[in-house]
């Protein structure tokens, strides 16, 4: 009876023991950042599609759509939190009329051209620590605005600014490079009906050949007078 009660007490404890463990592992990943910590400061009180932070951490790249929502103007998702490091694109969905991607924080130091094309890219990297908060500038009277939370989200995030791609990097600058090809074709062609238009040159060699031809037959008209005329003259001198 002894030997079984003392079994059963390192059960126990082995029990505990593994609870114990199974406890550290899950507070281990668990994010280091609450969601619910970060401060925004009223920015999404007037917002559209704004619904709580949504971690993106441990991505190197991420995206978030302009022109979301049931009317389409919004971002989606409004609010992300990231790494210090990560990219975000921002891509346009087509709808909702012209939008770009401006910051509204410490000397706006970011904005992405206006355009309403549908996959149009624009991308920044988020060096360091901090919140960003963007809007959509035709439309943040619509409650078109967003926001980075980069680790901590301390202070204000160092940023690599991108170019705007529009219509996105398959379509602008091939595109356009095929299109000024086109282009020089067709110029082609209109130097084909500008040598036409050179024509006029060749027609003045050909009226100077028919000039020469027109004059020859004159001479060639005149010379049975001539000759008739000399004859005469001939006959004159003989009869004297």
């Amino acid at each position: 009876m002894n030997d079984g009660a003392g079994l059963s007490r390192r059960d126990l404890f082995r029990v505990g023991a593994g609870a114990a463990t199974a406890a550290v592992a899950t507070s281990t990943v668990t994010p280091t950042h609450a969601q619910e910590s970060f401060e925004y400061d009223g920015w999404f009180e007037d917002a559209n599609n704004f619904d709580g932070t949504v971690d993106m951490t441990g991505q190197e790249r991420v995206t978030v759509d302009v022109g979301a929502g049931d009317m389409a103007l919004a971002f989606g998702p409004p609010a992300i939190h990231v790494d210090p490091g990560t990219t975000v694109v921002f891509e346009w969905t087509g709808e909702g009329g012209g939008h770009n991607v401006a910051e509204r924080e410490t000397g706006e130091r970011y904005e992405s051209e206006r355009t309403a094309e549908a996959g149009t890219q624009y991308e920044l990297t988020f060096e360091t620590d901090g919140i960003s908060k963007y809007v959509c500038v035709p439309h943040a009277a619509s409650g078109m605005k967003g926001a980075v939370v980069v680790g901590n989200g301390e202070g204000v995030p160092e940023i690599t600014e991108g170019e705007t791609l529009v219509g996105g990097p398959d379509s602008s600058g091939d595109g356009e490079g095929g299109g000024g090809s086109e282009s020089g074709g067709e110029s082609g062609d209109d130097g084909g009906d500008g040598s036409d238009e050179e024509t006029p040159p060749a027609l003045q060699v050909d009226d100077s050949v028919f000039a020469l031809f027109g004059l020859s037959a004159v001479v060639a008209f005149l010379s049975p007078l001539a000759f008739a005329a000399l004859l005469r003259r001939s006959d004159g001198d003989d009869g004297r």
